[in-house]
């Protein structure tokens, strides 16, 4: 399947979308929308680069695995939920690839696997 190449204009805007986090690199969503016009076309470059080799940099696949609070007895583990916080280059990567891979989709009959606000427990025949 072919990934279609990003520009400058469509990382900007994607990474206006990002919700403020950091990684374990400590680079701040926040940072990063500051900086978004300078930056835009070197990640364009290596986003370019990613999209059809499928290879990543380790760094980019290390997770900061933070628990949340979830419910009841503070004191019980169960009762917290781990999030994973990705370094926010990928999470653009990310976003560009999710793009891509529904846009690819639409073409496909029912695809509720990728539909947002659909569970993959709703394979059914709606």
């Amino acid at each position: 399947m072919f990934l279609a190449p990003t520009d400058p204009n469509e990382v900007v805007t994607l990474i206006q979308s990002i919700k403020n986090s950091s990684g374990h690199d400590g680079i701040t969503a926040a940072l990063i929308k500051e900086i978004k016009n300078e930056i835009s076309y070197p990640l364009t470059i290596l986003i370019n680069k990613f999209l059809p080799t499928r290879i990543f940099t380790k760094s980019l696949k290390i997770a900061k695995v933070i628990p949340i609070y979830n419910s009841k007895d503070r004191e019980l583990f169960d009762n917290y939920k781990p999030i994973s916080l990705l370094p926010t280059i990928f999470k653009i990567l990310e976003k560009i690839t999710h793009k891509r891979l529904y846009n690819f989709s639409l073409f496909l009959p029912k695809p509720i696997w990728i539909r947002q606000k659909h569970s993959t427990t709703q394979l059914s025949n709606t």
